[in-house]
């Protein structure tokens, strides 16, 4: 996973820690204020206009992906008992919040998968 992230980001974000609930940082603060100037934010943008992305769904995909990590059996027992699995859950609800018309037939798909991991996550969290 770190490479994959170091070869789809040249390098621009750093992995401090291989769980999937801590965050990632940018290299440099100036990364960061770069990618948020209006002529790059654009430039970035653009490059999705008239493809199926949609940021919402991407978002949400992430954090239902990380989810089942953490609540695989594999990892279930130490890592769901600490509760890591509920910043992640916190996320998927804050993007659920900002989801368009344009996402809506995805969304159901990863509501219904949300709701699947949480029951798994919490049933292993709350014996």
């Amino acid at each position: 996973m770190e490479a994959r992230l170091v070869s789809r980001c040249r390098g621009l974000l750093e992995v401090h820690s291989r769980r999937a609930d801590e965050p990632l940082t940018f290299l440099h603060r100036t990364v960061a204020e770069s990618l948020k100037s209006g002529n790059i934010w654009a430039y970035i943008t653009q490059l999705t206009t008239g493809t199926v992305f949609n940021l919402s769904l991407a978002r949400l995909s992430s954090c239902l992906s990380s989810l089942k990590l953490i609540c695989s059996p594999d990892v279930q027992d130490l890592m769901a008992q600490q509760g890591r699995w509920a910043p992640l859950a916190r996320h998927f609800l804050k993007y659920s919040n900002v989801i368009d018309d344009s996402a809506s037939k995805g969304y159901f798909a990863y509501v219904d998968g949300f709701h699947r991991v949480m029951e798994c996550c919490w049933s292993s969290s709350n014996p």
